[in-house]
C-alpha cells in the first residue's frame, strides 16, 4: 500500500473503541481521532510500497516499551510507524503533535501538527 492510499483509507476507518481504550489506559491519555483510526486499522503490520516505512501492529504498539527498550510512556510518546534505522513516527500525547524519534540516539525531530507532514 502506498502512503497516500493509506491516509485516504484512514479517513473512512471506523474507530474500534476496545482497542483505543487499551492504548489510552496504557499510555494514560486521550487520543486524537486520527490516532484512534490508526490504532483501529492496525490488526497486522502494514508496509508502505513506496518507502521502507511500516505501521506497527496493535500488539507491537502495546508491547513497544518491552520490545524496543524505550520508556515511551514516561516520554509521553506512542510509537506508531517504524521508519527503519531506529526511527519511529510517534504521537506526542502531551502536545498532541507528531515527530520522528530515534530510539538509539534518543534524538527527536521538530514536532508536526499532522502525520501527513512526516510521511
Amino acid at each position: 500500500m502506498n502512503k497516500n492510499n493509506y491516509l485516504r483509507e484512514l479517513q473512512n476507518q471506523e474507530i474500534d473503541e476496545s482497542k483505543v481504550k487499551k492504548i489510552e489506559k496504557l499510555y494514560k491519555c486521550t487520543l486524537a481521532d486520527d490516532v484512534k483510526r490508526i490504532i483501529s486499522n492496525c490488526d497486522e503490520t502494514i508496509f508502505f510500497d513506496d518507502d521502507d516505512f511500516r505501521v506497527l501492529s496493535f500488539d507491537e504498539i502495546l508491547e513497544a516499551e518491552e520490545d524496543l527498550d524505550v520508556e515511551f510512556r514516561k516520554e509521553k510518546m506512542i510509537p506508531l510507524i517504524d521508519c527503519m534505522d531506529n526511527d519511529f513516527i510517534v504521537y506526542k500525547t502531551d502536545t498532541r503533535t507528531w515527530m520522528i524519534y530515534n530510539i538509539e540516539d534518543e534524538i527527536d525531530s521538530e514536532e508536526a501538527d499532522s502525520l501527513e507532514e512526516l510521511l
